[in-house]
């Protein structure tokens, strides 16, 4: 039986800031290990879901999200999330495909969806806002934890076909201690989760990572045009100290600010990492961004097949990028 990653806490990491939103309501890393180890007794005791299952989640970002994901991860469940804009035929078919008979989801999403998610012959359990509550509202009994849970995640992969891929937790785990190791992140750190957590963006780059690195996150809603516009202020009121883009937000950043002069020098002295993955993007994008914010982003890939992640090194290229002149 492995050790889940939130137990065993030091008593200085029991008291960290783990997660937390835009309206400073947060958990430390104590409370959050106590409500993943209570969901999990609810699914277990109440819902009566057993390790092994599948469980189809279709959730916001949120701290509910958060929760959940852990407690199947613990619980030794099988967890396919879906993005809250999917339609019913999607998650019909792959209900189908992975033999679920479990589905987790959103008051927030469409009604009709709810309507139609509501009719299926599986065992459902609506995410209100009061879920936190409801799952602390009894004493339930201890569960023996056997085996981590596996994530399925959708991909598109090398092929271009839509797959569906299984990943082990506990490779999970291990892959994001080999990142931290590689860049040396160090405890504290402060991630901002804007990426869905219907995918590896958002489940692994922006909440595994941070949370095995011992950082705090703040969970955010899905990137959207108006982040553009409350981007730096969001990192300098959060104190944001690691930045995970993708080729979308880099490009859409470049363009915001193409003609707006900045002092660059500001956001080097908030930023510890930054990286973009998920898709490729030229060296040319990546010195412009330098350039414009003395920000360099740095490539990696996870990809989904494998779950290898391969590293781009700063040393390369600090040698061919040239600082702007002050």
């Amino acid at each position: 039986m492995s050790v889940f990653f939130l137990d065993n806490l030091s008593e200085i990491e029991k008291r960290q800031i783990s997660v937390f939103n835009r309206e400073n309501k947060f958990y430390s890393y104590e409370k959050l290990a106590f409500l993943v180890d209570e969901c999990a007794k609810y699914f277990y005791w109440e819902r009566n879901i057993k390790s092994g299952e599948t469980v189809i989640s279709i959730l916001e970002n949120s701290f509910e999200n958060v929760i959940i994901f852990l407690a199947a991860m613990k619980l030794g469940l099988k967890f396919h999330p879906i993005n809250c804009d999917t339609n019913f035929y999607s998650i019909l078919k792959v209900s189908k495909l992975l033999k679920a008979n479990n589905v987790v989801f959103s008051e927030f999403i469409n009604k009709d969806l709810q309507k139609k998610i509501k009719e299926l012959s599986m065992h459902k359990t609506c995410v209100k806002k009061n879920f936190i509550k409801n799952i602390l509202s009894k004493k339930r009994k201890k569960i023996k934890y056997g085996r981590h849970g596996k994530l399925l995640i959708n991909s598109s992969g090398t092929t271009g076909d839509s797959k569906i891929i299984q990943i082990d937790f506990f490779s999970l785990i291990n892959s994001a201690k080999n990142f931290i190791n590689n860049y040396k992140i160090k405890k504290n750190n402060c991630f901002w989760n804007f990426l869905p957590m219907s995918y590896l963006g958002g489940l692994f780059n922006l909440l595994i990572i941070p949370l095995v690195a011992r950082g705090k996150v703040l969970i955010d809603e899905s990137f959207s045009g108006n982040t553009f516009l409350i981007f730096w202020s969001t990192i300098e009121n959060h104190k944001i100290s690691v930045l995970w883009l993708v080729p979308t937000i880099l490009n859409g950043l470049l363009k915001l600010y193409e003609n707006i002069k900045i002092n660059e020098k500001k956001y080097e002295n908030l930023i510890n990492h930054t990286f973009i993955g998920t898709a490729p993007i030229t060296n040319k994008k990546k010195n412009q961004f330098f350039k414009k914010f003395n920000l360099y982003p740095l490539e990696n890939y996870g990809l989904s097949e494998t779950t290898f992640i391969s590293l781009e090194k700063k040393k390369k290229y600090w040698q061919t990028i040239h600082r702007p002149k002050s």
